[in-house]
C-alpha cells in the first residue's frame, strides 16, 4: 500500500489514467461475460427475438431500459458503421452518402456519423462487430473519466480529487439514461477541451514561449474540438462544446493575464477559439448545408424543460424513476452533489476564475434546463428553439461542470479544519435532504419512494460521523477508512452495468443483453442478394410490418424506403406522405401490412420496390410471386419500375398532387413528371411518336455513386430513382458534366437532346465540400498566425526599451 501511494504521488497523471480505465472496466463488467451495449434488443431483421440471424433467444425480457432510447443505435448508428466499413474497404470511398435508407441520404453530413472520431474507427475497422462496439463504449467512458480526473487535478492540485472523480465519472446516472445512444459519446472529449485550453495558457504564460510548442497545443485544441463535434449526438455535442470552450477560455486567461492583461488575453483566447472551430468546418458546414435542404423532427420550435422540483433527479436518477418508472434525463450521482456543496462553501475563499466561471456556467445551464428562463425567451433564440428537449440537452454540460466543481469541493473538504469538516458534512446532507423534501412536497403520492434516498442520506451521515471519530489515527482510522470506502462504493455501484439477478434490484440498474454476431446473414437475405446480382440491376426491398425494420437494411446491404436518420430528404418525405405509405409513429416510422399492398402497388412501383420480406405464410396480392421460403418468405413484385430509365416524353406538373394523378392514371408505367420551369424549350410538349420507356443497363454502384448505360430513342429525359439534392451531385453523361433536374418530386434526371447510347454517372459530392476544406485550411493558418503573434507579443507589464537599450526613467 505504501508503495502504491508513493508511486501515485510520484506519477499522479498516470495514476489517474490507470484508475479511470480500471473504473471504466469495472462499471462495464458484464461485457466481459458475454453481454453487450449493442445486443439485439429491438426489432431488426426479425420483429421478435432473436431479432438477427443466430442471435440469442434468451429473454432480454427481464431488462427494463426505463425508456432509454435504444433504437437510435440499433437502427442507425450500428448499421451506418457497416456502411462506412463497406465504403472504405470495398469502394475506397469516404462514406459521404448512404443508399440503403430513404432512397439515398447524406451520411457524413448528418452530424452524428461519428466517422470523424478516432474511437469510432474501432467498430468501423471491425465491420461493425458487437465486440468492437463494446470496446469503443468502454474506452469512451475511460477517456472521459481520465479527462475529468486530470482536469480536477489540474485545477486543484489535489490527487485525491483527481482519483475520486476519475472513479465517480464512470458511475453517472447519465450512462443508464443514454445506455447506447450516440449522446453517450458526447462526454468523451468534453473535459479535454478545458484541459487543452489550460495547457495552451501555460505554454504562452512563460516569458518567451516557443512557437513550436504553442503550435502543437493549438493544434491539439483544434483536434479535441473536432473530436467533440464528431463524437456523438449533434445537439448535445454542440451545446457541451460551447460550455467547455467558455470555461476553457477562462482557464487560458488565468495564467496569461498577468503577462498580457485582461483585454488582450481574452482577445487572443477568442482568436484561438475561432480558429479551432473553423478547423472543424468540414463537419459543421456540411451539416448546416444538409440541414437547410432536409426535413427533421425538430423543424417546428418546441421548448421542453424540466420542472424545478425535479432537480433532485439530476443528482440521482432514482428520483426521476419514481415519477413514472422511466429515466427522464441525464443525472450524476449523490457523491457529486455532496462534493459540490462543499465547493460552494469555498466560493468566497477560492479566488481562481475558472472555479467561479464554472459556477456561473453551471448556473446558466441550470436556469435553461430547469425552466428558470421563460420558455418564450428560449423559443426566440435561433437553434435553441429547435432543440425541443432543451432540459435534456443543457443537462449534459451541467454534468461535466458539476464534476469539475466537485473537485474543488474535495479540495475544500480536505483542507478544512475538523470543525469546518463537520459544517461541510452537515450542510451537504441538509441540501440532499432539502432537495428530497422539495421533491416529496410536490409529489406527495411518491413520498415512500424516496425512503431509499433518505436511508442513503443516513448512511452518508454515519460515514461522516465515523470519519470524525478517526482523528487520532491507529486502528480506528483503518476501520473508518474501510467504512468510507464501502460507502463510496455503495454510492456508485448502482450506476454501473450489472448482470441480471432476477430480483427487484434489476429495475434500478442497467442489465445489458447477450452479445450477438450482427453480421450473421439469413438464408432468405443470402438468396435475395444472389438473385439481385444475377438480375444485374438494383432494386429496393421492404419488409412486411416489422420484418426488416427500418434502418436494419443497412446492416444487410439492402436498399429500402424508410430513413431513420435525423436529416431526411424533404421532398422524399412529402412523396411518401403523398402516396400514403403508411405512417405509424415517431415522425418517421412507416410500416406496411400485407393487406395494404394492393392499393399502394403503383406507389411501390414508383419507388422501385421489387422485393418484399415477410414471415412464413403471410398472404400477398395475386400479382406477387413467392420466389423463396426459408427463415423468411421472399416475394417478388414484377411490376416495379427500373431504377433508371429513359423516356421520350415528360408530364408537366404544377403541384405534387399532379404526380399522384399521373401515377394512378397510368399504373405500372414508368414516367417522368417535371415542373414546367425545368423543361427545356427544345423538348416538344407533344409528339406523334409513341411513348417509349427504355430501362437502363450495365449498372455499377458504389457507396457514393451510381453508374449505368441507357439508350435514348431521341430527345428526352434520363431518370434515376434516387433522391434529389440540389448541387450535391456531380452528374456526367459520356464523361461530360451535366446539369440535373428534379423529377417525380423527389428523384433526379438529365435531359438529352438526341438519339444515342449514354453512359451516365451520378456521384454524391457535398456542394460545400471544397468551401469547407478551404475554411478548414484558413482556420489552421489562423491558429499558426496566432501562435506566432502570441509568441512574439511582449508582456503588457514589460517596460518599453529606450533607444540605447536602457530603461526610460521616471520623472517624479
Amino acid at each position: 500500500m505504501r508503495y502504491l501511494k508513493a508511486y501515485a504521488m510520484a506519477n499522479p497523471r498516470k495514476s489517474i489514467a490507470v484508475i479511470a480505465f480500471a473504473a471504466a472496466m469495472v462499471s462495464c463488467y458484464p461485457v466481459f461475460f458475454g453481454m453487450s451495449f449493442v445486443s439485439p434488443i429491438v426489432a431488426l431483421l426479425y420483429p421478435l427475438p432473436p431479432f438477427v440471424p443466430g442471435g440469442p433467444v434468451t429473454e432480454f425480457i427481464g431488462e427494463n431500459f426505463r425508456m432509454s432510447d435504444t433504437g437510435a443505435t440499433s437502427w442507425s448508428i450500428v448499421p451506418n458503421t457497416v456502411v462506412q466499413w463497406a465504403a472504405l474497404a470495398r469502394d475506397w470511398e469516404f462514406p459521404f452518402w448512404t443508399r440503403y435508407v430513404g432512397c439515398g441520404t447524406p451520411l457524413f453530413a448528418q452530424g452524428q456519423s461519428m466517422i470523424g472520431d478516432i474511437l469510432h474507427w474501432i467498430p468501423v475497422a471491425a465491420g461493425g462487430s458487437a465486440v468492437a462496439w463494446d470496446i469503443k463504449f468502454v474506452l469512451s467512458k475511460a477517456v472521459f473519466a481520465t479527462g475529468v480526473g486530470l482536469l480536477a487535478f489540474r485545477f486543484t492540485s489535489s490527487l485525491p480529487a483527481g482519483l475520486l472523480l476519475a472513479v465517480s465519472g464512470c458511475f453517472l446516472g447519465f450512462f443508464a439514461y443514454r445506455f447506447n445512444h450516440p449522446a453517450f459519446f458526447v462526454l468523451t472529449y468534453a473535459p479535454w477541451i478545458v484541459l487543452q485550453w489550460a495547457r495552451l495558457g501555460d505554454t504562452l504564460a512563460v516569458a518567451h514561449p516557443r512557437i513550436r510548442s504553442c503550435a502543437i497545443h493549438a493544434g491539439l485544441l483544434a483536434a479535441v474540438t473536432w473530436l467533440q463535434l464528431n463524437a456523438g449526438a449533434t445537439k448535445e455535442g454542440v451545446i457541451t462544446a460551447c460550455f467547455m470552450h467558455s470555461l476553457g477560455i477562462l482557464a487560458f486567461v488565468d495564467p496569461v493575464r498577468a503577462k498580457w492583461g485582461w483585454i488582450r488575453s481574452f482577445a487572443i483566447a477568442i482568436g484561438f477559439s475561432l480558429g479551432a472551430v473553423t478547423v472543424a468546418a468540414p463537419h459543421w458546414l456540411l451539416f448546416l448545408d444538409a440541414l437547410a435542404k432536409s426535413y427533421t423532427n425538430y423543424d417546428d420550435p418546441v421548448v421542453l424543460t424540466y420542472p424545478l422540483w425535479s432537480f433532485a433527479g439530476f443528482f440521482d436518477n432514482f428520483f426521476f424513476q419514481q415519477i413514472d418508472g422511466t429515466l427522464h434525463g441525464p443525472s450524476t450521482n449523490i457523491f457529486v452533489l455532496l462534493c459540490m456543496v462543499s465547493g460552494l462553501l469555498g466560493l468566497r475563499r477560492i479566488k481562481s476564475i475558472h472555479f467561479r466561471g464554472a459556477w456561473i456556467l453551471f448556473a446558466v445551464a441550470f436556469c435553461v434546463a430547469f425552466g428558470l428562463l421563460p420558455n418564450s425567451v428560449l423559443a426566440s433564440i435561433p437553434f435553441i428553439k429547435n432543440i425541443h428537449h432543451v432540459g435534456n440537452t443543457f443537462s449534459v454540460p451541467m454534468m461535466v461542470l458539476a464534476l469539475i466543481l466537485a473537485g474543488f469541493g474535495i479540495q475544500e473538504y480536505a483542507a478544512a479544519p475538523r470543525k469546518r469538516k463537520k459544517l461541510i458534512a452537515w450542510l451537504s446532507l441538509s441540501v440532499l435532504f432539502g432537495l428530497s423534501v422539495f421533491y416529496m412536497v410536490v409529489n406527495p403520492a411518491l413520498s415512500t419512494g424516496v425512503l431509499f434516498a433518505l436511508a442513503l442520506a443516513m448512511l452518508i451521515f454515519g460515514l461522516v460521523a465515523l470519519h470524525g471519530l478517526a482523528a487520532q489515527g491507529g486502528r480506528p482510522l483503518k476501520y473508518a477508512l474501510t467504512v468510507v470506502a464501502c460507502c463510496f462504493i455503495l454510492l456508485h455501484v448502482r450506476h454501473g452495468m450489472h448482470l441480471m439477478t432476477g430480483t427487484g434490484l434489476d429495475l434500478y440498474v442497467v442489465n445489458p443483453g447477450p452479445r450477438a454476431d450482427l453480421s450473421g446473414e439469413s438464408r432468405a437475405v443470402a438468396y435475395l442478394k444472389q438473385r439481385l446480382a444475377a438480375q444485374g440491376e438494383p432494386a429496393r426491398v421492404i419488409g412486411e410490418r416489422g420484418v426488416m425494420f427500418p434502418g436494419s437494411s443497412s446492416l444487410l446491404g439492402l436498399e429500402s424506403l424508410v430513413s431513420v436518420e435525423p436529416l431526411r430528404n424533404r421532398e422524399y418525405e412529402d412523396l411518401l406522405a403523398l402516396v400514403d405509405y403508411p405512417y405509424i409513429d415517431w415522425k418517421w416510422l412507416r410500416l406496411i401490412r400485407n393487406d395494404q399492398i394492393a392499393a399502394r402497388a403503383p406507389s411501390l412501383d414508383l419507388l422501385n420496390v421489387r422485393y418484399m420480406l415477410a414471415g412464413h405464410g403471410t398472404p400477398m396480392p395475386q400479382d406477387m410471386r413467392l420466389v423463396h421460403s426459408s427463415d423468411l418468405d421472399v416475394w417478388e413484385r414484377p411490376t416495379a419500375w427500373p431504377r433508371a430509365f429513359f423516356v421520350n416524353r415528360v408530364f408537366e406538373v404544377r403541384a405534387p398532387t399532379d404526380i399522384l394523378a399521373v401515377l394512378y392514371k397510368f399504373p405500372h408505367m414508368p414516367f417522368a413528371a417535371v415542373e414546367n420551369r425545368s423543361i427545356p424549350p427544345w423538348m416538344p410538349a407533344q409528339t406523334d411518336t409513341a411513348y417509349r420507356v427504355v430501362p437502363a443497363r450495365r449498372y455499377s454502384l458504389t457507396n457514393n455513386s451510381t453508374r449505368f448505360s441507357v439508350d435514348a430513342t431521341g430527345p428526352g429525359l434520363i431518370v434515376l430513382g434516387e433522391t434529389y439534392y440540389p448541387g450535391d451531385f456531380v452528374a456526367k453523361v459520356n464523361g461530360a458534366a451535366m446539369e440535373y433536374v428534379r423529377v417525380n418530386h423527389a428523384f433526379k434526371g438529365i435531359w438529352v437532346g438526341k438519339t444515342g447510347t449514354y453512359d451516365v454517372e451520378f456521384t454524391y459530392r457535398p456542394a460545400r465540400l471544397s468551401q469547407a476544406m478551404i475554411v478548414c485550411l484558413c482556420g489552421a493558418v489562423m491558429l499558426l498566425v496566432l501562435c506566432m503573434v502570441s509568441s512574439w507579443t511582449r508582456s503588457a507589464r514589460e517596460p518599453s526599451a529606450g533607444r540605447g537599450g536602457g530603461q526610460r526613467s521616471s520623472t517624479g
